[in-house]
């Protein structure tokens, strides 16, 4: 939970992995750019089925196949602009949702008018071995990572 797009607001992040999707849920009910969010409303996602499969590339087990993202992801404001960048990993997965992963990928997102827009020179691919989970947190209140 954070403030995604820099309402003031704090945001949950959630990914649907059999729905090979990330996206940014309102928290409390609000108007941002006179659009009106109730809690639980979708505010922006990211489908990895469709065009966005060519932001990926890879060989042998990391040939993007069929994507599905991970559970593990984070947000931090990393480049201070009081809106948190996102970050997740994506797994492929050979023939279906149930096969076990065969290569990870690292992507990155920024929300820019209710849109998650990848962030330039994401995804990479983080090879084959599971990255386990991350995290960050503001641990001395001073409102970075």
């Amino acid at each position: 939970v954070g403030d995604i797009d820099g309402d003031g607001i704090p945001d949950a992040l959630i990914t649907s992995k059999w729905g090979g999707e990330i996206r940014v849920i309102a928290t409390k009910a609000h108007t941002v750019g006179g659009k009106n969010y109730a809690v639980g409303d979708i505010k922006s996602s990211f489908n990895l089925q469709g065009q966005n499969v060519k932001d990926f590339s890879g060989t042998g087990g990391c040939d993007p196949k069929n994507l599905l993202y991970e559970h593990e992801v984070l947000m931090a404001d990393i480049d201070k602009d009081k809106k948190a960048e996102i970050f997740g990993v994506v797994s492929n997965r050979a023939g279906n949702p149930d096969s076990p992963p065969n290569c990870f990928f690292l992507v990155g997102f920024t929300y820019t008018a209710a849109t998650l827009t990848m962030l330039p020179g994401y995804p990479v691919t983080i090879g084959p071995d599971r990255p386990g989970t991350f995290g960050i947190a503001d641990m001395d209140g001073d409102g970075k990572g």
